[in-house]
């Protein structure tokens, strides 16, 4: 698990420089206006994917191939009360509460608030990285208790 992880920072890493070279050039958008504010937003966004993936995968363990089409609908599944696209706010009472266990909503809302008033709101990304350890905590108890399942099971061999 932690050479995926090391492996998926260095992609992530790539991907961004890459995108950002991009932008500049096709559309002289400059990411580094905003200095290193959105950082910690990347990294928290990062450790949300890392126990999505955990999550998922213990489940395609226990469930096998047949539920995959679960790695893309769990991201599905929370985008919604994960205020990509617009603010918290607009959300109706009952998705606000959801959305308030979830890590990326308050991601995506510090980053908005980043991006359309300069402010780092050190209070987000806080939550953000403590529901982030929980939940990857969690995921890779999930992971483990789901292989040493299958394990007992005899569905898969080590050598």
């Amino acid at each position: 698990m932690v050479s995926v992880i090391i492996i998926g920072l260095i992609k992530a890493f790539l991907s961004l420089s890459f995108a950002l070279v991009l932008a500049f050039f096709l559309y002289k958008y400059n990411f580094f206006v905003y200095g290193f504010s959105l950082i910690p937003f990347i990294l928290c966004l990062i450790m949300t994917g890392w126990w999505v993936g955990f999550l998922v995968a213990g489940l395609i363990l226990r469930g096998g191939t047949r539920i995959q089409t679960l790695a893309w609908a769990a991201v599905a599944v929370i985008s919604p009360f994960s205020a990509i696209y617009y603010p918290l706010s607009v959300l109706p009472l009952w998705a606000q509460k959801i959305a308030s266990f979830i890590p990326t909503s308050y991601i995506f809302e510090g980053a908005r608030l980043v991006l359309a008033q300069g402010y780092l709101d050190w209070h987000k990304i806080l939550i953000s990285f403590l529901l982030n350890i929980v939940y990857l905590v969690l995921a890779i108890v999930w992971l483990r208790k789901s292989f040493d399942k299958i394990l007992r099971k005899g569905l898969v061999k080590l050598f």
